[in-house]
């Protein structure tokens, strides 16, 4: 049976060829909308599981440097192209790399791969120990001369096994198996003066304050004082001696993190754990010393095996860690 009927006059078979015409293109209209759907919606699908993929590469990377004492320093020296924890999953994969973010900035990069798609995502972690830290880094990034430790304000604490001024045996893994430190050095050699470095909360304000009353000095009598400043280490000076409460926060993050009874707040581990530090290489065999000073013959110190803080005589040798602030 024929769908035009064969007595229509010309004009009525023009409109029925129209009207079939219109009819083809909307089905075919509609099919290819309805193919071209399904396509974006494939694509859509492969790059929310691609991103969910980086977004396991990321978090794998926080779980390495906070749980399984990862050795930033030793990794990055490789090649961008070295891809690390790569893992296969189903139709995809993640792979984690020593890259640059959008800014340029010397980041590890996530990358999600899920069929044809691949999205890659900024870790936050920042791994080049001689580029200065910013607010996007992460804690335990590696920037500003040593390892983050504080993102409010932003705190740097040197690396472990320093024994000069010029970072002679220092170690850049900041592992719970660094080196340990060995340099200890007398808070004042002198034994007599006061200072009026008494801020707890600031060793820069402590500096600043001997600084006033010396000259525009550290004398060389503060001895490990004038250590912190002095030193210059994987491109970077500005170091000083902890305040009493900045070096709470370094116990807090170091190798003899632990949920301690005893010491000044906080009492538990911030962010960090004792077999996977963001701070590793400290010495249990002496407390470390703070700049804050306590009266003519002592200054604050703390004991990292138990959290407790108490005086130490200023011609003691104890061991000490250096601090700046980016």
């Amino acid at each position: 049976m024929s769908i035009i009927p064969k007595k229509l006059s010309g004009s009525a078979l023009l409109m029925t060829l129209l009207v079939l015409t219109g009819i083809f293109i909307i089905a075919f209209g509609a099919g290819y909308l309805s193919f071209f759907n399904t396509k974006n919606t494939d694509i859509y699908q492969q790059s929310a599981r691609a991103r969910l993929a980086a977004e396991a590469g990321a978090e794998r990377m926080k779980w390495e440097l906070g749980n399984n004492d990862y050795d930033l320093d030793a990794t990055c020296g490789l090649s961008t192209s070295t891809r690390l924890f790569e893992t296969q999953f189903d139709d995809g994969s993640y792979y984690l790399k020593c890259d640059f973010d959008q800014a340029d900035y010397p980041k590890i990069q996530a990358v999600g791969v899920y069929k044809n798609i691949s999205v890659t995502l900024d870790t936050g972690i920042c791994y080049n120990i001689e580029t200065e830290c910013t607010s996007t880094c992460a804690l335990g990034s590696l920037c500003g001369g040593g390892a983050l430790f504080s993102a409010s304000p932003l705190m740097v604490a040197s690396p472990s096994g320093c024994t000069d001024i010029s970072g002679t045996g220092c170690d850049n893994s900041f592992t719970a198996t660094s080196t340990p430190d060995t340099a200890s050095l007398a808070w004042d050699n002198a034994t007599t003066s006061v200072t009026s470095a008494i801020d707890a909360d600031d060793g820069r304000v402590n500096v600043t304050t001997i600084k006033a009353a010396n000259g525009g000095n550290v004398p060389a009598n503060l001895v490990a004082i004038k250590f912190c400043e002095d030193l210059s280490v994987n491109s970077k000076t500005g170091w000083y001696l902890p305040a009493k409460n900045e070096l709470n926060t370094v116990l807090r993050n170091s190798n003899y993190c632990t949920e301690d009874s005893q010491g000044p707040e906080p009492l538990y581990c911030d962010h960090s754990t004792s077999t996977s530090p963001i701070i590793g290489g400290f010495s249990n065999s002496s407390p470390y010393m703070s700049s804050t000073e306590n009266d003519v013959d002592t200054f604050w110190s703390q004991d990292f095996t138990n959290g407790t803080q108490a005086t130490s005589t200023k011609s003691s040798a104890i061991f000490l860690r250096c601090i700046r602030r980016p």
